[in-house]
């Protein structure tokens, strides 16, 4: 399976479907059960992989809009 150009943080969603490779989607089926289960606390498959969140995200130093400075 080509993982490069493979986004694996991308959210699951019908329209990725299409895009994503038989394996691909296999993987994110096993993977989504592995972790409704391990919700329920019958499966530890996926204590280390499952993505990290942060309850306070560092907020960016630069905002997005261009500030106009007051001389």
């Amino acid at each position: 399976m080509n993982t490069e150009n493979f986004d694996f943080a991308r959210p699951y969603s019908s329209s990725t479907r299409s895009l994503m490779p038989d394996d691909a989607i296999a993987a994110r089926q096993i993977i989504d059960s592995a972790r409704t289960s391990s919700r329920k606390g019958t499966s530890r498959l996926l204590t280390l992989q499952q993505p990290v969140t942060y309850k306070n995200p560092i907020r960016p130093i630069y905002s997005a809009k261009p500030t106009t400075s007051n001389r």
